[in-house]
């Protein structure tokens, strides 16, 4: 291994055993192991072991040998396992990637939760694998096919169906993905308050991450979610983006709504006569 003097993250000689950033925008930071998290650049080889996260409206895409394409949405963190010419492996903590196989010739890819409990596997496919922050894993099946195994289960997903397992569930029977992504936000109705925490809640597909106020929350078996988000003194606008089981995005504003929780001055008139 060999390092660059003005990047202390290590380098691979062997191509086929690193990943390499051929794209990122935003703040994109990378953990090789025992280091610490450091900015990265383009073009940037990352060995196994190495860890990887997006913030807010950040996203990177990484090439592992000729074929192997994974993007990496914003508000994600990955772990690259073990790359080798017949197959690859990425862990996900929590977020959502989008892979895509291009050639039955390069590496089967393997996407797992933190832990391995879950596992979904492709050699031909294109994927969008989600992970929450229990370890539920979603894999959706956007072309090919693919496997999930969990709990000593396994299920086979073709192009068009997804399904959930992870967090001590069995892979779930393969569900269609809705043809367009729903989002429904109730936002708070009052134009001024003086109430910091106000409930945000809403409706979007099954599955779905929801990013909003700087959290990361998950829609429920209906398709539900609600949080409690905190108002800054002043005016505020509250930006909210779902992003569903195949990476469809869609993205809300509410209102403007000013928080106002200062009490108002008291200002005493007097007059120089009252002295006399």
């Amino acid at each position: 291994m060999q390092q660059d003097p003005n990047n202390p993250v290590f380098v691979s000689p062997a191509a086929e055993l690193t990943a390499r950033l051929l794209n990122i925008s935003g703040d994109v930071q990378v953990r090789p192991r025992d280091h610490e998290w450091q900015a990265t650049i383009k073009g940037q080889s990352l060995l196994p072991g190495t860890q990887l996260r997006t913030g807010e409206g950040a996203k990177a895409e990484l090439l592992v040998g000729k074929d192997l394409h994974i993007n990496v949405t914003a508000g994600t963190d990955i772990r690259l396992g073990d790359i080798g010419p017949n197959l690859a492996r990425l862990f996900v903590g929590e977020g959502v990637v989008l892979a895509n196989v291009k050639s039955e010739q390069g590496p089967r890819l393997q996407i797992a939760n933190r832990n391995g409990e879950a596992v979904a596997e492709t050699g031909d496919g294109a994927l969008t694998v989600s992970v929450d922050a229990n370890g539920e894993l979603r894999t959706a099946v956007t072309k090919g096919s693919a496997t999930v195994a969990a709990n000593g289960e396994t299920v086979n997903i073709n192009a068009g169906f997804y399904s959930i397992a992870g967090a001590g569930r069995k892979p779930s029977k393969p569900a269609s993905v809705p043809q367009s992504l729903l989002l429904k936000v109730r936002w708070p109705t009052i134009a001024t308050t003086s109430k910091r925490h106000q409930l945000i809640s809403g409706a979007t597909s099954v599955g779905a991450r929801i990013r909003v106020a700087g959290q990361t929350i998950w829609a429920d078996k209906q398709g539900r979610f609600n949080t409690i988000v905190d108002l800054q003194e002043g005016k505020n606008r509250i930006q909210l983006r779902v992003t569903d089981v195949v990476g469809r995005e869609s993205s809300e504003t509410s209102p403007e709504i000013e928080l106002y929780t200062k009490a108002p001055s008291q200002k005493i008139e007097t007059s120089p006569e009252m002295w006399k």
